[in-house]
């Protein structure tokens, strides 16, 4: 733009816009705002990438309106991540209510609203959730459950998102990764029903519990994490899978599923745990291991007891 006046009008072309606050120190309030504003209705293409990263409060009060913005400008791909420590940022309706375009939304402590109609992404197939505070239970579950075609999930939850069963209903998902170490009550916990899961990351282990409602049968990677009394709940419904790291912080001698068989199961690594108790003798073996294990190996061992 410095060398020739023809490259002045030709960032109102570019398919991706990114707005980030977080380089500018004591920056003068309503003026990173401004910016935003003007840019945005001089683009003059298609916007096939939008995003926002609100490290200090310049643009909390107008996330709102640049969302719909971007909703209405038919965007595919729509990033918003704030600061914790800044002001809450609270998106609009129209996010989730009109977004028909839109094929990756990845959003990071932000705030979800209530809508009176069910929410929808009709196109959406990658989510990601970090620190998201929602309206309630019911509202995680319709979300999630009409997101029709949606493959690649991620979640990490924290203290204070105003949920209590995290419930993941999704016929299409190939991909689910879910962080949920919160501070929660006993009655809180994780329920999935998503059949088709290719590959999948659980890490659960403050309090509650962790469920699985159907068998996995396309399931190959599984790494999982969690405090559970009954692991069987997981355990009986991934046995197609062929590589398995696993760590179960569980009081039941019930650990395997009697009658089930991991036929498939080319590699385990179980996930070292130093908080362990001592060796319980379960019940049943697992029959992969009675009739085609070929090679144990064994860690930290150190000669103790148990």
């Amino acid at each position: 733009m410095v060398l020739s006046k023809r490259w002045q009008p030709l960032w109102k072309l570019v398919p991706k816009l990114v707005y980030d606050d977080e380089g500018y120190q004591n920056i003068v309030y309503g003026k990173f705002s401004r910016f935003v504003d003007r840019s945005l209705i001089l683009h003059e293409a298609p916007i096939q990438a939008l995003d926002f990263k609100l490290v200090q409060t310049s643009g909390a009060a107008d996330i709102g309106i640049w969302t719909a913005i971007a909703v209405k400008r038919c965007v595919r791909e729509l990033s918003i991540e704030s600061s914790p420590s800044t002001t809450p940022v609270t998106l609009p309706r129209s996010l989730y209510t009109g977004c028909t375009t839109l094929v990756t939304l990845k959003l990071k402590s932000v705030t979800l609203v209530d809508v009176s109609s069910l929410p929808s992404f009709p196109t959406l197939k990658t989510l990601s959730l970090i620190c998201v505070k929602y309206p309630g239970d019911e509202f995680v579950k319709s979300l999630l459950s009409n997101c029709h075609v949606l493959q690649d999930l991620e979640v990490e939850r924290f203290d204070n998102d105003d949920v209590t069963v995290f419930t993941i209903v999704m016929p299409s998902l190939k991909s689910l990764h879910f962080i949920g170490d919160e501070e929660k009550d006993g009655e809180a916990g994780l329920v999935i029903d998503a059949p088709l899961v290719e590959n999948m990351y659980i890490h659960n282990v403050v309090s509650g519990f962790s469920v699985i409602k159907n068998d996995m049968p396309k399931i190959v990677k599984a790494r999982i994490v969690v405090s559970n009394s009954h692991p069987g709940t997981i355990l009986g419904y991934i046995t197609s899978v062929k590589r398995l790291r696993l760590c179960l912080f569980s009081t039941s001698k019930e650990v395997h599923p009697a009658g089930t068989d991991f036929q498939y199961l080319v590699n385990f690594h179980p996930i070292p745990d130093q908080t362990r108790p001592c060796w319980i003798e379960p019940s049943s073996i697992p029959e992969c291991l009675l009739s085609s294990l070929e090679t144990l190996k064994w860690e930290k061992y150190e000669g103790r007891e148990e």
